[in-house]
């Protein structure tokens, strides 16, 4: 994988997409990096997997080098046992975060960006995700 491609995937796709992620949505869309990124919205709803097995049925990946998802919501610190207890978004001290994930239809790579609207960082991760989304992200690449 090429990190350097998928970072500048990412920023650009965030950067172009995040100004729309309040309410409360899953968003999905087709990116393409030529001499300029550009993502165009191929899907929106409520349930992230309920919108990637739509965008999977009908196939609207297949002319895009990669699909995009954002999700935003609630994260909270993790206790000493490593768990939350209870809401995210009920705890005190909560935190707005949005997750971009983003696969390349072509090589079955993916790789993601974690943002926290309180901090400028963001934290990346290429390829060593594991679990139901991951697994739901991969099923788009050919």
């Amino acid at each position: 994988m090429n990190e350097n491609v998928m970072t500048k995937a990412l920023e650009d796709v965030y950067n172009i997409v995040s100004k729309n992620n309040n309410n409360g949505t899953a968003k999905a869309f087709g990116v393409d990096l030529n001499a300029f990124t550009t993502a165009t919205m191929i899907g929106e709803g409520e349930d992230i997997y309920d919108l990637l097995e739509e965008i999977n049925l009908d196939k609207k990946q297949s002319m895009y080098d990669f699909v995009a998802v954002m999700t935003t919501g609630w994260a909270a610190p993790l206790d000493e046992n490593g768990e939350i207890k209870g809401a995210p978004s009920k705890h005190k001290d909560r935190r707005r975060v949005t997750l971009l994930s983003i696969v390349d239809i072509k090589q079955s790579e993916l790789a993601s960006l974690l943002k926290f609207d309180d901090e400028e960082e963001m934290v990346y991760d290429f390829g060593n995700a594991t679990g139901s989304l991951n697994i739901a992200m991969l099923s788009l690449a050919e």
